[in-house]
């Protein structure tokens, strides 16, 4: 099989691994250098990009190897040059990210993603005594007079309608006996 991928490098020797890309071998070592260091380089997510749109195109290569394929490889490798050449340089925060563009697969997670969503909102409707929302308990001090024997009251306060409770508190203090 002729080089996937051809590309010419100027003067930096640091980037001789992507020099020969031949075959699904070199390419994938390759790939997994550039992700595993991206984040120690300085334009390291720059060059873990560049191995996932490497390896992309030479997937569409491999996966049809017909004359349509490669003028559309060379239209991309083409492209993705020229992007590449007008954002050397600039700091990785200030580049655009690609569009996003739904396809079915993308289709099919949402839907997978609702469905958990729902499976998991019916389970935990189903189970007795669970708390739906959240719940906070906590204690007041009381104005003197207004419950006998007690100095303070738990409130309890649910998201849906508060309801307050005040609960009688048993006298704690030694009998005379």
């Amino acid at each position: 099989m002729p080089s996937i991928v051809n590309l010419k490098f100027k003067g930096n020797k640091s980037f001789v691994a992507f020099s020969n890309l031949s075959d699904t071998e070199s390419l994938t070592k390759t790939w997994k250098v550039c992700t595993k260091v991206a984040s120690y380089l300085e334009q390291g997510q720059r060059l873990e990009n560049l191995s996932w749109r490497l390896w992309h195109l030479q997937n569409l290569m491999v996966d049809t190897d017909n004359a349509k394929s490669k003028r559309e490889f060379k239209k991309l490798s083409k492209n993705m040059g020229d992007k590449l050449d007008k954002e050397k340089g600039r700091a990785i925060e200030s580049l655009e990210a690609p569009d996003f563009k739904r396809n079915a697969s993308t289709d099919l997670i949402r839907q997978r993603a609702v469905e958990r969503e729902r499976s998991r909102e019916a389970s935990q409707n189903a189970r007795p005594g669970m708390i739906k929302r959240m719940q906070f308990t906590f204690s007041i001090d009381t104005p003197p007079g207004s419950f006998p024997a007690t100095s303070s009251s738990s409130y309890t306060f649910s998201g849906e309608g508060s309801t307050a409770t005040a609960p009688t508190k048993p006298d704690l203090r030694p009998s005379a006996e």
